[in-house]
């Protein structure tokens, strides 16, 4: 630290004081800052083929940017940030959850989200198996009746 700010810091008898100066003085303003978290926060989807846990986690790191920066956001409003970033299979699951005017906390929100998960990609596997046992039949078929 040179001279001159050791002795603009010399009266602050805390580092957070000093380090709350040097952030005013020198580092980008608190509100341009929260705007680009907060903006890709609100911005942010989980694309297909992506994991909930996944996209919760880069929920997650954009969340504690905003904390460190003295920016809190309301649980019911971050339920609804996870809510509307998720993909289009889960629309049932967003309909029973305000339907059913569900409580919760954000981590049991995530459980409820895996399990979920879990159960539409096994139902997508199933209907999988189903299409291609039937197409098979529909081949046999065919050439038995060539055969005649």
């Amino acid at each position: 630290m040179s001279n001159e700010l050791q002795r603009q810091h010399e009266d602050m008898k805390t580092a957070r004081q000093i380090l709350t100066h040097l952030q005013e003085l020198y580092g980008e303003p608190n509100h341009v800052a929260c705007y680009e978290v907060s903006k890709r926060l609100f911005k942010i989807k989980m694309h297909d083929g992506q994991s909930v846990r996944e996209h919760y986690l880069t929920m997650i790191k954009n969340l504690e940017e905003l904390e460190k920066l003295d920016m809190s956001i309301d649980k019911e409003l971050y339920i609804d940030l996870i809510l509307q970033s998720l993909t289009d299979s889960f629309v049932q699951f967003i309909v029973n959850f305000h339907m059913n005017k569900i409580q919760c906390t954000i981590t049991e929100l995530v459980n409820m989200l895996v399990t979920t998960e879990s159960t539409l990609k096994s139902s997508k596997s199933s209907i999988l198996t189903m299409e291609q046992t039937s197409s098979k039949r529909k081949f046999i078929e065919k050439k038995k009746s060539v055969k005649k």
